[in-house]
């Protein structure tokens, strides 16, 4: 059993006005929460993200939940390049996780995530010091609707995030 509940309160249209995030372990019982420019913590207590620094090391959340076979074939490389690859199945909690230190980075390249059920996370880890990116290192901004989908590439620092988007675009 992996889900949460994720609340996110935003003071603009896109995923960069996220301005408090919480998210809340229904399995532990953990509250993680964020409030923009003032880290992140669980259960009152400061976190960070992991110190990881190799990616064979690392334990990478990869969402591949109904994702094309050409996405999964894309895939192959950093599965196999990871110590541990790991879907747990509640991607906001799964970016409190991160935030935490729980795991080292999270992929979702599947065009099926949705800002509502990633703003809180996002925030959380942001926080705690996680660098994110779109599978081509780009910005994560994007507009908050039901509707769009977006990718994200997230980790615990900027060299686990380098390799990952190396394996992502050879």
């Amino acid at each position: 059993p992996f889900y949460c509940t994720s609340i996110a309160v935003l003071d603009g249209p896109t995923l960069e006005a996220a301005r408090f995030g919480l998210v809340r372990n229904l399995i532990s019982e953990e509250t993680y929460f964020a409030e923009r420019g003032r880290g992140a913590e669980r259960d009152g207590t400061p976190i960070r993200t992991s110190k990881a620094k190799k990616l064979q090391d690392s334990c990478v959340g990869i969402d591949m939940s109904r994702a094309p076979r050409a996405t999964v074939e894309r895939l192959v490389p950093l599965i196999a390049a990871v110590r541990k690859p790991a879907h747990f199945g509640a991607n906001a909690l799964e970016q409190a996780f991160l935030a935490d230190g729980k795991i080292d980075a999270f992929v979702d390249i599947r065009d099926r995530m949705r800002v509502v059920d990633f703003a809180a996370g996002y925030l959380i880890a942001k926080e705690a010091g996680a660098v994110m990116s779109d599978p081509q290192g780009g910005p994560v901004n994007t507009r908050v609707s039901l509707e769009e989908k977006f990718n994200v590439v997230a980790s615990c620092n900027a060299t686990i995030q380098e390799r990952i988007l190396k394996l992502l675009n050879p």
